[in-house]
């Protein structure tokens, strides 16, 4: 995810590790010129973003998770959480409700979420997904975890990115 935000930004990272003396990490970013301003922006659930749809968000990132998951119940969206694919496939089977989208981790330990997706469509066929990495959408795609026109996010992501990506998603 390091990686991915550093060359993200235009930057590189460099590592040297040697064993029994230790690693270091080099991250080089492009220097700016300009001052940084503060960043005041509030983001509020606008309309064309909210929904009332129930959304299944599997992280094994506790902090992630629980931020995607706080997002989407502020903009109305009913949240169920799990941390791992088994858990998510247990809760599923106990949940009498549809549940309309999930919103995984693209890499995970066990299973990924692409085989998780394959699963879940078994109980509801009409399930949606947006999958989200660390990594870019490029890197996934290349090395054929992904298909090339999924529905992607990568992390981090804002509040307004996340919101909008998932409500397109569901009006697809």
């Amino acid at each position: 995810m390091v990686h991915g935000i550093i060359k993200q930004h235009g930057g590189d990272i460099q590592v040297y590790s040697e064993e029994g003396q230790g690693t270091a990490f080099k991250v080089y970013l492009p220097a700016v010129s300009e001052e940084a301003q503060e960043n005041k922006t509030v983001v509020h659930p606008s309309k064309t973003s909210q929904g009332n749809e129930t959304i299944l968000v599997v992280e094994d990132e506790l902090s992630v998770r629980t931020l995607a998951a706080r997002i989407l119940e502020r903009f109305g969206y009913n949240v169920l959480e799990a941390e791992e694919p088994e858990a998510a496939l247990m809760l599923i089977q106990k949940h009498a409700e549809k549940v309309h989208l999930l919103v995984s981790d693209v890499v995970m330990p066990k299973m990924d979420g692409k085989t998780l997706y394959t699963q879940l469509r078994e109980f509801y066929p009409e399930l949606k997904v947006l999958y989200m990495s660390g990594y870019t959408n490029e890197i996934i795609a290349h090395q054929g975890v992904l298909e090339p026109d999924i529905d992607f996010i990568q992390k981090p992501f804002s509040m307004r990115d996340f919101s909008r990506k998932v409500r397109k998603v569901l009006d697809k």
